[in-house]
């Protein structure tokens, strides 16, 4: 019987992950080649799988879920956010 991989929803918000795990990345790459509105949530043109980690870690750490804009330029590398440090709550 396959095992369902569980996670927090709340990674397929732009800016809401953090630096994500590799289990939540691998999540979020397979999310974003197969749903087109979320890959446009997220700056992403076309679900086409042309989407790179480094693009898909920028927009979970820096996006934000009402600027597109901001995402695309964050996942096309035409924008970098590197200008602070995430540290955790605890």
């Amino acid at each position: 019987m396959p095992t369902k991989t569980t996670y927090d929803k709340r990674i397929l918000r732009p800016g809401w992950a953090g630096e994500p795990e590799a289990s939540e990345l691998e999540v979020l790459t397979r999310r974003l080649t197969r749903d087109r509105r979320m890959a446009s949530r997220w700056g992403f043109s076309l679900p086409n799988g042309k989407q790179t980690d480094w693009g898909i870690l920028q927009v979970a750490m820096w996006g934000d879920p009402k600027f597109q804009a901001l995402n695309a330029a964050l996942a096309h590398q035409q924008y970098t956010a590197n200008t602070g440090v995430q540290l955790p709550l605890f």
